[in-house]
């Protein structure tokens, strides 16, 4: 994160895989970033850590998603820089249902009841913005990103816009 480059035509494609597909078995990041170079595009979003919370690089901070098979973040930067094109590294912030199984404490209560009702966002757990998750792991994890991988951009996901929560943490 060097220079500041304006990118005109960026491409994100979604990536929140569940913990029962294999990924990147076959993937060769500087194929895939020949075809989108020849495609059009000036730039990319590629997945650090999906909704499930799985990241798709090797983490030594965060949930490495349990059946990658190679570091596809690496690799998609390899081919990026290859082809010229920017790297835009995706995380999703306040989703993330690895960190709300290990650490249910964290999750978002969407009802002042003692159950842990939760929030119904399908596949995806929400995480509380007052928990330790931030300081604990997400912080972390994106440093980690930034100081390991020649990016040019972070997307933060998932801000707001959830329920209020009545966790202990609120």
């Amino acid at each position: 994160m060097k220079t500041k480059r304006v990118f005109l035509c960026k491409l994100h494609p979604d990536f929140h895989m569940p913990a029962d597909v294999d990924i990147g078995k076959r993937f060769d990041g500087r194929a895939y970033a020949k075809r989108l170079k020849e495609s059009g595009v000036d730039a990319v979003a590629f997945f650090a850590k999906c909704h499930y919370g799985h990241s798709y690089y090797d983490t030594k901070v965060g949930h490495r998603h349990p059946r990658l098979k190679c570091d596809m973040l690496a690799e998609v930067v390899k081919g990026c820089r290859e082809h010229g094109l920017g790297i835009v590294v995706y995380f999703s912030v306040f989703l993330d249902t690895a960190a709300a199984e290990h650490h249910p404490d964290w999750r978002l209560r969407a009802t002042d009841a003692k159950t842990d009702a939760g929030f119904d966002s399908g596949n995806y757990l929400p995480i509380c913005v007052n928990s330790p998750y931030l300081d604990e792991l997400f912080i972390p994890q994106s440093i980690e990103v930034v100081t390991s991988y020649d990016i040019d951009e972070v997307f933060y996901d998932t801000m707001t816009g959830f329920n209020p929560c009545f966790c202990d943490h609120c």
